[in-house]
């Protein structure tokens, strides 16, 4: 295998999954979601692991429902809120994570 093809194909997946993270974030969008606060993870982010609390540099936190590693360097947080359910949704690196956002006042 040579190095050029090597060369592509990384820049491929680099893209792919950008695009797909991106995906994501507008597909958020147009089910109504809007962008309620942007924060970045407090510390180094390495993905999630059910039960895994990350720590945000707003205060507020976030405990993951699921397994998802990152290689992301991005630590940057986008917190979206659907305004009439009231759902959140948590876009860490531009990818999305399920679990529950911790630290809101009532």
């Amino acid at each position: 295998m040579n190095f050029k093809y090597l060369a592509v194909l990384s820049a491929f997946c680099l893209i792919t999954t950008y695009v797909w993270a991106e995906d994501d974030l507008a597909d958020a969008y147009r089910e109504g979601y809007k962008l309620w606060r942007k924060t970045s993870v407090k510390g180094s982010f390495t993905g999630c692991t059910p039960g895994k609390v990350i720590q945000f540099t707003n205060g507020l936190s976030f405990q993951c429902h699921e397994k998802e590693d990152s290689d992301s360097r991005n630590s940057e947080v986008k917190i979206l809120k659907h305004p009439k359910t009231g759902r959140y949704k948590i876009f860490i690196g531009g990818e999305d994570y399920d679990g529950q956002l911790k630290g809101l006042k009532k």
